[in-house]
């Protein structure tokens, strides 16, 4: 999978993630090699919003603080940069 950003200026994504989805789920660019891997599952219902945005940076288990679940060594909220970007 891929993401396209036309821009010049990297871009930094709100990601949300809806559950079931179980413990050790990952996103990762692979173009950069960051990724950021969830430590506890989501049940069904469970909603996940993760702010990558500089200044903003959060995240958020319905609507609660949650960083615990990117607690994860060597999980990163990282940009997208110009151009293709890769993930999955």
């Amino acid at each position: 999978m891929g993401i396209r950003v036309a821009g010049s200026v990297q871009t930094w994504p709100v990601w949300t993630l809806r559950g079931p989805i179980a413990p050790g789920a990952r996103l990762e660019n692979t173009t950069t090699g960051r990724w950021m891997e969830g430590a506890t599952g989501l049940e069904l219902g469970d909603e996940l919003l993760i702010d990558t945005r500089p200044c903003r940076k959060s995240v958020r288990l319905n609507g609660v603080r949650a960083y615990q679940h990117l607690a994860h060594p060597g999980s990163t909220l990282w940009p997208l940069r110009r151009g293709r970007t890769g993930w999955m």
